[in-house]
């Protein structure tokens, strides 16, 4: 079993960063973001950026497993 990477916590994360801390694959960040269910704000560039407190609220309604992330946790 390998050791993951420590995670940061920020104020606004990317769908695959959002994808790395919820361990789920990045497509269905992608579509759970395209039909709205977790809300994002999309940069002049066209990127998408979630905000932390939307990833927690996905936590605590869905009951993702953070458990990971947590443990092991670089605070920015």
């Amino acid at each position: 079993m390998s050791a993951r990477p420590k995670a940061v916590l920020k104020p606004h994360y990317t769908p695959a960063e959002v994808a790395e801390l919820l361990d789920y694959h990045p497509a269905h960040v992608r579509r759970i973001l395209a039909n709205g269910k977790l809300p994002s704000d999309k940069m002049p560039n066209g990127t998408r950026r979630v905000s932390h407190l939307s990833v927690m609220r996905w936590v605590a309604e869905h009951g993702s497993d953070m458990i990971h992330v947590l443990y092991n946790v670089d605070l920015v």
